[in-house]
Parts: structure tokens; sequence; C-alpha cells
């Protein structure tokens, strides 16, 4: 019987633990669904709020962009009150080159037009629908929230507001541009354009600052491959330093060195005093811009303050004059209070067109700028010195305006039942610089010097200027001398150069043997190494040019590179070039070259010889270049080897060690300093400018030596 109890017991204990778990499965089924259903309206809620986030940053269309970035970043720029800004001037422009003449550039409202149509059209195909890949407008609002948060009050200020309102605006239009078919209308777009400082310079001497591009000054460079090419020059210029009167006062058709430069007595009217200090202003802001232009060799540039534009342009069979637009595009939409928008008169729309001018323009040569600056004139006279004999509040004061006059002729591709390609400019936003009104525009003569004494008003003194230099003609055109200019060639092999050294037979195996061949009668090289350098110094100072095209990324502290081909002969090498006060360093590095003779070409590169200038060289950045070194092709950056596991410190170690062999302490041993010549697949060493000569050189060389010279002698 206890048994059976027990048993029964057993039972129901086991009976009751079923049921716990038959109800704990059940609890746990539940919290599943619950969970599976909370997840559900979870992920359902997801898809919501990211279809919601989608809607409102889908990309945009080309039209609703530009009209959403003046609506949103341009209109809602503030300027700092003066009294909170920074202290200062515009810097000076004495020293500088100016302009001799000042006339307005009246077509550049028609080829901002044309120009803003082509690229409407190919991100608008009538054939299908609109292109949609630019930012879209919540995230233009972004963006405006982000740069007029901070009022403008210096050029720093002003250079972060244009880069994220207008520059990088511009760079992704350019991109997705390239991504389209734009061979027909825009065939000149290369791969692109990038808007850089000048970070890169051999020296930041007192004497070499006065001619450099300043911090506030930013370029603009066409790429192609690996080759960057200089486009135009953007000057920013702090809106409390040069206001929007100053300027629209301050620059009138003009001969501008008599008229403005060489003007140096100060009415007394308030309101013609006013006008002289926009004159003086605006007169020394457009010549720091003109006096890069020249030097840089580029047709195109602008100044800006933000609320103001000033678009430039020298042509190149006039650099004695500068033309000129004033564009206001917040005030200029405002006056158009009706529809269409003005589209291609906002910022973005009106440096685009720039940007694409200068992209189909060329960058003048050393000889045309050598050729205008013999005809300009500098600006002398400090301008603080004059605007000091006037009080501050005189200073101050801008010219009084009745109301504003848009700065250019305003219309629209986007006009309901018209064709876009008959689109015509509106009258009624006439340009105040026309030639109607203003004899010295582009299309017009200069007045005559000799009649202006009878138009001096009473009160003024007229200052007699000296005479302007006399116009120049080139003998040739740039396009001429381009035809004479030796091709672009591959380097020459490192055999090769060692051969021409000492007189040996040609390297069949160099890319340019075939040359060296013509002018050869026994298969040796045709000339010596000696008389390569010799030759190539009469090249360069005829046309500094020819068989020289500069390397700007390979740039050290002491030297930038250039390839250089020595005409007829087809030898291509480098040329490691520097200014004046550098020179002594690459005579040096010249000196280290010829004590290790035996290592040239296999763990150095091949020195040639070197070249002095007559004129200098002038570079992107504006180094005066009047000394080459010439050297073999050394070969890339480690950093451009990919899957390079060469070890540095073993090889900086083992160079450092055959160099000791011939007396020499390099003094710089470091990766940027060597190099990988897939010829020889080998590293080799650069940069010897801070190398040392000890006192005694070895007699012998060490058998290593003659082993690694085995790649160029057989």
């Amino acid at each position: 019987m206890e048994e059976l109890q027990r048993r029964l017991r057993e039972a129901e204990t086991r009976a009751e633990e079923e049921e716990r778990l038959r109800r704990e499965e059940e609890r746990l089924r539940r919290e599943a669904e619950d969970r599976a259903e909370e997840e559900g309206r979870l992920r359902r809620e997801a898809e919501r709020l990211q279809q919601t986030l989608e809607s409102k940053i889908n990309p945009a269309t080309f039209e609703s962009f530009i009209k959403s970035c003046h609506e949103l970043i341009a209109v809602p720029l503030s300027i700092q009150p003066i009294h909170k800004s920074t202290k200062g001037s515009i810097t000076s422009p004495t020293g500088r080159y100016c302009p001799t003449t000042l006339r307005s550039w009246t077509d550049f409202p028609r080829l901002r037009e044309e120009l803003f149509e082509k690229v409407f059209s190919l991100f608008h195909p009538s054939a299908s629908p609109p292109v949609e890949a630019f930012l879209s407008k919540e995230g233009v609002k972004t963006v405006g929230n982000l740069v007029s948060r901070r009022h403008l009050g210096s050029e720093l200020d002003l250079m972060s507001y244009e880069r994220f309102a207008v520059e990088e605006h511009v760079t992704s239009i350019l991109q997705e541009l390239l991504k389209l078919d734009t061979k027909t209308k825009l065939p000149f777009l290369g791969s692109g354009v990038s808007f850089e400082n000048h970070a890169n310079t051999l020296s930041d001497t007192p004497e070499q600052t006065g001619r450099r591009p300043r911090s506030d000054q930013l370029c603009v460079f066409r790429k192609d491959r690996e080759v960057e090419t200089l486009l135009y020059i953007i000057e920013y210029k702090a809106s409390h330093k040069l206001r929007p009167a100053n300027l629209r006062f301050g620059l009138r058709p003009s001969n501008f060195w008599e008229d403005i430069v060489q003007a140096h007595e100060i009415p007394l009217d308030k309101q013609e005093k006013a006008i002289y200090n926009a004159q003086q202003l605006s007169g020394a802001a457009i010549t720091q811009t003109f006096d890069y232009m020249i030097k840089e060799g580029v047709e195109y540039g602008y100044l800006t303050t933000s609320e103001v534009f000033v678009f430039l342009r020298i042509k190149e069979d006039d650099p004695r004059t500068l033309y000129y637009y004033l564009s206001e595009p917040v005030q200029d939409a405002e006056v158009q209070d009706s529809e269409p928008f003005p589209y291609s008169c906002t910022a973005i729309s009106s440096v685009l067109a720039l940007c694409l001018l200068a992209l189909d323009s060329k960058k003048r040569d050393q000889e045309w700028r050598s050729l205008a600056i013999s005809q300009l004139h500098k600006w002398v006279v400090d301008i603080e010195y004059v605007l000091a004999k006037m009080p501050p509040e005189e200073r101050s004061r801008t010219p009084s305006e009745s109301s504003y006059i848009p700065s250019s002729p305003l219309s629209s591709p986007i006009q309901e039942g018209q064709s876009r390609r008959s689109r015509r400019l509106r009258d009624s936003c006439a340009d105040p610089d026309d030639t109607v009104n203003n004899p010295l525009s582009d299309s017009s003569e200069e007045d005559d010097p000799s009649d202006r004494s009878s138009q001096v008003p009473p009160g003024k003194r007229f200052i007699s200027p000296p005479r302007p230099p006399p116009l120049k003609r080139q003998p040739q055109s740039q396009e001429e001398r381009e035809r004479k200019r030796e091709p672009d060639r591959q380097y020459c092999t490192q055999k090769c150069l060692v051969g021409l050294g000492n007189g040996g037979a040609l390297d069949q195996s160099c890319p340019n043997v075939a040359l060296h061949q013509q002018m050869s009668h026994n298969g040796t090289h045709p000339i010596s190494k000696a008389k390569v350098a010799m030759l190539l110094d009469s090249q360069l100072n005829n046309d500094r040019d020819n068989g020289c095209w500069p390397l700007m990324k390979l740039h050290g502290a002491r030297g930038i590179l250039f390839k250089m081909t020595l005409a007829n002969y087809g030898y291509t090498f480098v040329g490691k070039g520097t200014i004046e006060g550098l020179v002594c360093h690459l005579q040096h590095e010249a000196k280290v070259y010829n004590a290790l003779n035996k290592l040239q070409g296999s763990l150095i590169p091949v020195y040639l010889g070197s070249v002095n200038l007559k004129k200098p060289y002038i570079t992107t950045g504006l180094d005066y270049i009047v000394h080459y070194l010439l050297l073999s092709w050394a070969g890339d950056s480690l950093d451009d080897i990919p899957c390079c596991d060469i070890d540095f410190h073993h090889e900086g170690r083992k160079l450092q060690k055959e160099l000791g062999r011939y007396g020499v302490v390099h003094g710089d041993v470091r990766p940027a300093n060597i190099t990988w010549n897939s010829e020889l697949s080998r590293p080799m060493l650069i940069d010897f400018d801070q190398a040392r000569l000890k006192q005694k050189r070895p007699a012998i060389h060490s058998h290593s030596i003659k082993r690694a010279r085995r790649n160029v002698s057989h």
C-alpha cells in the first residue's frame, strides 16, 4: 500500500511538473509572438521613417539645386558689423603690375548665358527625364544653416563660406558633367577641377613673399590624369574692407593708370572724396589680382567679397587692358521679383561659367609673360599714405546711392512656352557699364590722354603721368611657338645616360634610341654629356617652355622637378629647378654627384650638368626658377608603388653605407628621398643638397658597387 501511494505521489508530481513546463512553454511562446509582433512594428516604423527621410534627401535636379543654393545659402548671408570685424585695409598694391586701361567685359553675360544653357540641356535633356544627381533641398538647407551661422568678419571667414557656398557645388556640377556625354557641347572638361592654395613654394623669406600669392587667395586647377594646370585665380576681400558701393562706384571703364594710379590729389567735395576713396580701394583690389594673373599667365580670374563678384579677363593680344564684370547675385535676383528665376545670374552659375571659359583657354607661356611685364607700369605710391590724409570717418564713408542698378541682364533657360534655344537677355536689366554709357567698353577706342587736362574739375591738380611703355607685338604668337616645341617623350633609361657620360654604345632598350641613332654615325652616342647641358642651355634660353614641363607635384624644400627633352636628340631626363637664393645648394649637390660618379645610374641618378636661365621661369606659386640641375629620372615615390614591401630602414642603411665608401654622408635619408626605379628593380637615393663631403675618398670602389652596376652595363 505504501508503495502504491509513493508511486501515486510521484505520478502527481510528474503531472504537476509537466503542467508547469507546458505553461512555461506557452508563456515563452506568447513572449516570442509578442517580440515578433514588436519587431514587425519596429521594422515597419523604421521603413516608414526611412521612406520619409529618403523623400527629403532624394537627389535634386540641376534646376532645383541652383535655385535652392541661391535661396538657402546665398540669400541668408550676413556680414559682421565693422566694429567686430578684423582690422586693417586692402593689401597694398605697391610694387605690383597694374593695368593701363580698365574696360567693361560686356559680353560676359552672353557667354555666361550660353554656357548655362549648354549645361542645363545636358542635365535636362528634352528626350529623357532630367538628371537627379544633386544635393536635395533639405541637404542644401543644412549647408545654408551651417555657413550662415557665422557672420563674415574676415578673409578667413569668407574663404570658408565660399568653399561651401560656391566652390564645392561648382566642383560637384563638373563631376556630374563628366559622367555624361559632353563631347559635343563641352569637349574641354578634362578630368575636372580642384580648388587649392599655394602651399608649395621654395622660400618664405621676406623678399619673396611680396610677390607670392597670399592666404586670402585660391587657385583653380584643371586636372588631366597626373597633370594639373592652373586655370584661374580667386581673390577674397572681406566685405567690411571693400563694400559693394565701393566697387559699384570705384570700377568704371577708364584709363586706369592715369585716372586711378596717378590720382594723388584728394578732392574737397564729400561725394567726390567718397568716390575717390572707392576708386583707390577698388583699384588696389583688382591690381593685386591682375598682377598675379599676368605672372601666372592665366586669362581669367575673379575677386569676391561674397556679396559682390568681379570677374576679370586679360586678352592674349592686349595684356595692358583688364576687362571686368561686376555681379551682385542676390541683388540682381531681387530686382526681378517675378518668374522666371534668373538661374544663370546666381553665384554658382556665374563661377561655373568662368570655370568653363577657363577650361577652354590656354595658359600663357613664359615668353608671353615676359613681354607682358615689359609693357606694364608698377603701382608705386602706397595708397595708405594717400588715404591717411583723410579723416577715419571719411575713409569709411561710401558714395551715396539713390537706388540699386542691377549689374547684369537677367534671363532664364526655364520659361514656359519658350524654346530654350531662343532665350534672349531681358532688356529690363541693362548693364550699367553698357557701351552706350561708357566709351571705354571692350568695343570702343581709348580716350586721347591729351584731352584729359581740360576735364580736371576745380580743386584738383592734374598729374601728368609718365608715358606708358610702348606696346610691343610678340614676334610670334604662342600657337606658333608651340608648333616648334619638342613633344612630350618618355624618360631615357639609366643605361642610356650612363653610356652618354662615358661615350659608350647606345642602349637599344631606351624609348628614345631611334632619335639618338638619327644623329649617330657609329652606334655610339652622338654628343657628349657636356654638350647636352650646353645645347639645353641654349634651347631654354631661347624658349623656356621648349622641352620643359614642370612637375609641380614633385616639389622639395629647395627645388622643383621639371621634365626636360633635348631638341633633335631626344634625350629626356629631369631638371631640378630652384630660385636665385637657393642656387648654392644645387651647386653643392652637383659637387656631391661628381664625387659619387661611380654610383651614378645604379644607386643614384646620372648627373648631366647644369643650366642657368637669363630670364626666370615663373612657376605656379610664383617661384622664379633661374637654375636647373640635370639628372636622370630616378623613379617613382615609394608611396606610389602598389603593394610596396620595401624595408625602408634596411634599404636606407645599405644606401648610406655605400655612400660612406665614397666619403659622402647624405644627411637626409628618409622615405621621401628614396625612389623605386622599375628599370633597375631597386631603390635609388636622391636629393644631396644637405650631403657632406669627407676629406678623403677611397682609391678603389667595393665589389658590391660593381655588382650594383651590372644592371646598367650589361
